[in-house]
């Protein structure tokens, strides 16, 4: 009787251990960046999340299902095992899962996933300050860094460039977003870096490494130093003056070293205050000046430098007879329009009509000059005879007048005539040279080759004659 009694208790014992509650041991989640709607990609554009769980209790062999919340997901996967373990589900997408567990009893058990990565911490560069540094070294800067992050730390780090620098303490990873005392005129590589990290990130938020900035620490010269120059618009043939009006900048010490000027017509000079600059046609040029001193700062400027054209000054004249003349102007400019007529009709008379009419008081020939100037003040002459003939003696007095040798290259001899003053003019109407004496021969070898007009005033009239010099 006892020994039924004993085996009856082992029974129930072995049976209430074998109807343990189900319960899970252990899991594994890996999770995934590839979203179900990619799965049929070949290959994948991202790596598969997967499954792994162990469980114990309840009678087995147990049975595993796993569905999904997306549509790709909703045929079970399922699996059974004698000892309690999954193996794995190696080919899961990004979704909720829920898995259901059940034992030979039909006790059931069932577990929620999901493969989403976590969200992973933020940052932003909200603003980088680059200023002098703290001990107002002119040469020296001081970097600091302004951020929003939701992370647990953040780390900085700063290095130049070349990496040439030796940045003592400033070199390595620190929590501070100040870098201070660095030198000028270098590049700088900065770098920050959060945690905790989070794979994979999906290229949502910083996971991994640093996120890299450039920025430039500049020299005092920099900072307040620049490259100008003072220049005037001019007439064609007129020079332009340029007056260097630059600033070496702030540091003890420094100053411009070289000069750089580029006028934009092919031509360059490297002084200080460049040789006045004649342009050989109208147009608009783009001046360059580059300076450097002696702190290695390089200033720039570009102005743009306008060379008007002159008049075409041209005229008509008709004689109305009796002495009185009409003169018309003809004349032309293509840059702006004329804006002024100044007329000397060679008699000691002038005019600031465009059309004037002019009345001679003596027989003679006259040399008439107009002169006409531009709304941009640029400025032609041209000068013709007019002759006020009455008569036969008036014809043959005049034929007498002659300057030779015409052409000449060396000298003119002027006509024995008594005259109070002889004037000779170029073709533009100015003045070369003027004799208030009886002179019979005049040396113009230095003359440039071209028309030259002479006005020969006697105390009866005016003589308008002309050479040629070769």
């Amino acid at each position: 009787m006892k020994k039924i009694t004993l085996n009856l208790i082992l029974l129930l014992a072995i049976n209430i251990i074998a109807n343990a509650q189900l319960t899970i041991d252990s899991v594994s989640v890996v999770k995934t960046c590839l979203s179900c709607d990619s799965i049929g990609s070949n290959p994948p554009p991202s790596p598969y999340g997967s499954l792994y769980i162990e469980v114990s209790g309840g009678v087995a062999p147990y049975s595993f299902s796993l569905t999904g919340m997306h549509p790709a997901n909703s045929t079970p996967l399922t699996t059974t095992s004698n000892n309690g373990t999954t193996g794995f589900y190696n080919s899961l997408c990004q979704d909720t899962f829920t898995l259901v567990i059940n034992d030979a009893n039909n006790n059931t058990l069932s577990y929620t996933f999901n493969t989403y990565p976590p969200t992973p911490p933020t940052l932003s560069i909200d603003s980088i300050t680059v200023k002098p540094d703290s001990t107002n070294n002119p040469n020296s800067g001081y970097i600091e860094f302004h951020v929003t992050t939701n992370a647990d730390s953040v780390f900085y780090m700063i290095q130049d460039v070349n990496n040439s620098l030796n940045l003592g303490s400033l070199g390595g990873w620190q929590q501070t977003p100040v870098f201070d005392s660095l030198p000028g005129g270098y590049y700088y590589n900065l770098y920050v870096d959060i945690y905790p990290k989070v794979y994979p990130n999906c290229n949502n938020g910083i996971d991994s490494g640093a996120t890299f900035f450039q920025v430039y620490v500049p020299l005092a010269c920099e900072n307040t130093g620049f490259a100008d120059f003072f220049y005037n618009d001019v007439c064609l043939y007129q020079s332009v003056n340029f007056l260097d009006n630059s600033y070496a900048g702030d540091g003890a010490g420094n100053n411009i070293v070289s000069w750089y000027w580029d006028f934009g017509d092919g031509m360059i000079d490297v002084s200080p205050t460049p040789l006045p600059h004649t342009y050989s046609s109208p147009g608009v040029y783009n001046v360059t000046l580059v300076v450097q001193t002696s702190h290695g700062c390089t200033f720039g400027q570009v102005h743009q430098v306008t060379v008007h054209e002159i008049p075409n000054s041209s005229f008509s004249y008709q004689d109305n007879g009796s002495g009185q003349f009409t003169f018309n102007d003809l004349s032309t400019v293509n840059n702006g329009v004329i804006a002024s007529w100044y007329w000397d009709f060679g008699d000691g008379t002038t005019s600031t009509s465009q059309n004037p009419v002019h009345q001679y008081a003596s027989t003679g020939s006259y040399f008439v000059c107009l002169l006409t100037t531009s709304s941009f003040g640029c400025a032609d002459t041209i000068c013709q005879n007019v002759s006020f003939i009455t008569g036969v003696n008036d014809l043959n007095d005049y034929s007498k007048i002659k300057i030779q040798p015409n052409p000449t290259q060396n000298y003119i001899t002027v006509p024995n005539v008594a005259y109070n003053q002889l004037i000779i003019y170029d073709v533009t109407g100015k003045e070369i040279e003027k004799f208030n004496q009886n002179t019979s021969v005049v040396d113009v070898k230095e003359y440039k080759p071209g028309v030259y007009f002479v006005k020969l005033i006697t105390a009866n009239r005016v003589y308008d004659l002309k050479f040629l010099k070769e």
